[in-house]
């Protein structure tokens, strides 16, 4: 009994073994069928995507399908056009290439040779057919000199011998047959043909059916040089065309010696064009790349970033534009500038414009001026209040040695300088009259500053640009007053209280008077910094100019939106121009196997840095510069606070935000290059920005040989040409065809008609619509190598969703290439 039960037990431990295995075994398979499982939907999903995309391409397969079919009409006219061109070049070939003549013989268009081969040989379909025309190519070695190579074709049949064809190819050429021997090329070695006169040329020993039927005509003499040349190793092949390295290259045999010339794949279309050589090589040598734009990369989030930047930048001008700086201006210049008849103190109406002598300038402070400035009723007061001081400056030209020492000491008289600056200013303090001394004894009591003691300038106060080219300093002779609304409660006219002045300041070396005050208009909410200019040059004429800028001191709402905005800015140009944007763009050029340097030195690098640079400098001034107090704050301060400079930093500023919203826009269009109009246009302006910079080293020469007769010629007379700055604007002005022939003409009736018809036939005709012609060409040229026919390449509403489906993937990978 216990065996037995052992037995039992050790069976049961058998098939327990046997079914842990069994299930084992299952597993496995199990884990087997999971895995052919994940194999099979992976299969399917990519024979899904498969599916859809033939779907996709069916459908614009059809969409194309049915836009040709509405061309039918044109396709078969141009097809039967086609067939009567070649019929008609047939015909014209037939007639002049002696092989594809028809034989007279056969008026049926049999071949005669041919069905004398098919009687002799019968229908043996093993037999090869045999060449029925040979290729001859008369060959003259010219030494180091490009070889002569002749070619002519001759029907041929079974009749035909060697020494038969040596003779017409020697009677056609006018050569004897006794110098001249036929050979043909037998692996790449030339075989002379002078035993074999006899044979015919069907022969397979002299033109196999496997080889090309091609002999060539060579003097006797020159067989062994003709023997030599395969083996010379130095022998320059003929290239026929150049070829770009990536270009496929198609190898022909040149006089079937085994030297190969590089040759374009033939496009039927360009070859059409051989009888027009421009368009032709410009086709042939063209380079597309419509195919080739895989540096064009794309990413859906810089339309995104870029659009945002542009949208807040564009923002924060506006916000900090709210002023209407404009009507500000206008306002002060319709007051003082032009003038108000009737609004005078002295009764005398003087337009600033009208103002060319001292005395003239002198006349217009006490009329017009006074009376706006300083009168209640005036209609500058109704509308703006005088705020801050008023500063009165002049500057005087220091002694200099003449330039004629050798004048007599009878007419000697002192020399000064023309124009002052830092070097040839007068410093020396300045002696009035006697007569004048208790006028200015009170005139200190009641001002600050003295106008007998030269002052330097200082940070409050800043440079102006005279009409004439000049910069004036801050530095001078100078006093000042304070012209509040509670200075000036009782006061309805002030500048004839400075007619003493005058005589004792504008004298003979003084060569610019400044009047710098303030006017706030509480309406708009902006000041108007002013400042009447008055040159005085040595010749004693005077001209009178206002220079007036805009501006505002306190914050606006717009002021405090526009920096909320700037934060977001920061974190934009930062975030991601300045850090995410360069590594990844950088990456991207690293794996396409470039530098990274790439990047930083292509043109949108160039745009993006200079983006970057253009805010942090921007973002830099509003921070560090600080606004200056009020006007009423600082008037009857130790030194005259001037607010032309912060009107011109204000004024910079914004200029500044609009290069830096125009820098943003450019780059934006960069990124839409990927549709072919735009890629066509960036095109466009390469092609004619580089040939344009070649024209330019013919122009330039040619404008300053204009610019230089112009001012030689009309310099003493008109003032437009009265200094080389002057000279230049006025040239271009010509080249706008905006001249005033009335005073070139007045200046020298002569000239001038010489001038004007060299302008016209040399500027106009010529090199001015030269630019326009370069564009032109630029146009035709991009347009004949990059345009495509809009009928069959226009992007089909199926292909812009895929292409933004494409651009959306790129968020995080870039956007390589689109297809139409």
């Amino acid at each position: 009994m216990a065996d037995e039960g052992e037995g039992n037990l050790a069976e049961e431990r058998n098939q327990i073994k046997q079914l842990q295995s069994d299930i084992a075994r299952k597993r496995e398979q199990l884990e087997r069928l999971k895995q052919r499982k994940i194999a099979f939907d992976e299969e399917l999903k990519q024979r899904n995507t498969e599916l859809s995309i033939i779907k996709e391409e069916h459908k614009s397969t059809q969409k194309k399908a049915l836009k040709t079919s509405q061309y039918g009409d044109a396709q078969k006219k141009a097809e039967a056009e086609s067939h009567f061109m070649s019929e008609q070049v047939h015909s014209f070939l037939q007639d002049r290439i002696p092989a594809m003549a028809p034989s007279q013989e056969e008026p049926d268009g049999v071949d005669q040779g041919a069905a004398d081969f098919k009687e002799n040989v019968g229908e043996d379909p093993n037999k090869q057919n045999l060449h029925d025309t040979v290729l001859v190519s008369y060959v003259n070695l010219s030494g180091d000199k490009k070889d002569d190579d002749y070619k002519v074709t001759y029907r041929i049949d079974g009749s035909i011998t060697v020494a038969d064809l040596l003779k017409d190819a020697c009677s056609y050429w006018g050569c004897s047959r006794h110098d001249y021997t036929l050979c043909k090329i037998d692996n790449d070695e030339p075989k002379d043909l002078a035993g074999n006169m006899d044979d015919h040329l069907q022969d397979e020993a002299i033109l196999s059916p496997q080889e090309h039927s091609h002999l060539h005509l060579v003097r006797k003499a020159d067989m062994d040089i003709f023997k030599d040349r395969p083996r010379q190793k130095d022998r320059k092949s003929e290239v026929q065309e150049d070829l770009a390295e990536e270009g496929k290259k198609l190898m022909t045999l040149k006089l079937g010696l085994g030297n190969v010339a590089a040759e374009h794949v033939t496009e039927p279309f360009v070859e059409a064009l051989k009888a027009w050589p421009g368009v032709y090589k410009l086709l042939k040598k063209r380079n597309r790349k419509h195919d080739m734009q895989k540096w064009l990369r794309t990413r859906l989030a810089d339309f995104l970033v870029f659009g945002v930047l542009i949208i807040f930048s564009i923002a924060c001008f506006f916000l900090r534009s709210e002023i209407e700086n404009y009507l500000l201006r206008f306002g002060v210049e319709n007051a003082l500038v032009v003038g108000i008849p009737n609004e005078t103190s002295t009764g005398i109406f003087l337009e600033m414009e009208d103002v060319s002598t001292v005395g003239a300038a002198e006349q217009y402070l006490r009329g017009c001026f006074d009376y706006q400035l300083f009168n209640p009723q005036s209609t500058l007061r109704k509308f703006y209040t005088p705020v801050g001081d008023m500063r009165f400056r002049v500057q005087k030209a220091a002694l200099k040695t003449c330039t004629r020492p050798e004048i007599p000491a009878t007419f000697a008289r002192s020399c000064r300088y023309v124009e002052v600056s830092s070097s040839t200013q007068d410093e020396k303090e300045l002696l009035f009259d006697d007569d004048t001394l208790p006028e200015l004894a009170q005139l200190l009591m009641n001002v600050s500053g003295n106008p007998t003691t030269f002052s330097k300038s200082t940070v409050a106060t800043d440079e102006i640009w005279g009409k004439n080219g000049a910069l004036y300093s801050g530095s001078g002779y100078s006093f000042w007053f304070p012209i509040n609304p509670s200075n000036l409660a009782n006061v309805t006219t002030k500048m004839g209280e400075l007619d003493w002045l005058w005589p004792q300041w504008l004298t003979g070396d003084t060569r610019m008077l400044a009047v710098e005050f303030t006017l706030a208009n509480y309406h708009a909410g902006g000041y108007v910094s002013t400042v009447l200019l008055l040159e005085i040059f040595p010749s004693g004429a005077s001209r009178f100019t206002a220079v007036l800028l805009p501006f505002h001191l306190a914050k606006t709402s717009g002021d405090i939106t526009a920096d909320v905005l700037d934060i977001f800015r920061w974190i934009i140009i930062i975030g991601y121009l300045c850090l995410y944007k360069v590594w990844r763009t950088c990456e991207d050029y690293v794996r396409d196997g470039y530098s990274g340097l790439r990047y930083v030195l292509s043109p949108a690098g160039v745009l993006d840095a200079a983006s970057i640079g253009l805010f942090i400098a921007l973002q830099y001034w509003r921070s560090s510069k600080v606004k200056p107090v009020e006007p009423m704050s600082s008037s009857n301060s130790q030194h005259f606070v001037s607010y032309s400079r912060w009107a011109s930093w204000e004024e910079m500023a914004a200029i500044g935000e609009a290069v830096l919203v125009f820098l943003l826009i450019v780059r934006y269009t960069t990124l839409l290059r990927f549709y072919p109009p735009v890629y066509r246009f960036f095109v466009l302006f390469s092609k004619s920005f580089r040939v344009g910079l070649y024209y330019l080293a013919i122009f330039v020469p040619v404008a300053a040989s204009t610019i230089f007769f112009a001012n030689c010629l009309y310099g003493p007379y008109v003032e437009a040409y009265s200094t080389w700055v002057k000279s230049l604007m006025s040239f271009v002005s010509v080249l706008q065809n905006v001249v005033d022939i009335d005073a070139l003409y007045e200046a020298s009736p002569v000239w001038t008609l010489f001038y004007v018809t060299y302008c016209y036939l040399v500027l106009f005709c010529f090199f001015v619509n030269g630019f326009l012609a370069i564009t032109a060409y630029a146009y035709f040229e991009v347009e004949l190598t990059e345009h495509s026919d809009p009928k069959y390449e226009r992007w089909s509403p199926s292909s812009w969703f895929q292409n933004l489906d494409a651009l959306a993937k790129s968020c995080c990978y870039p956007l390589d290439t689109c297809k139409p």
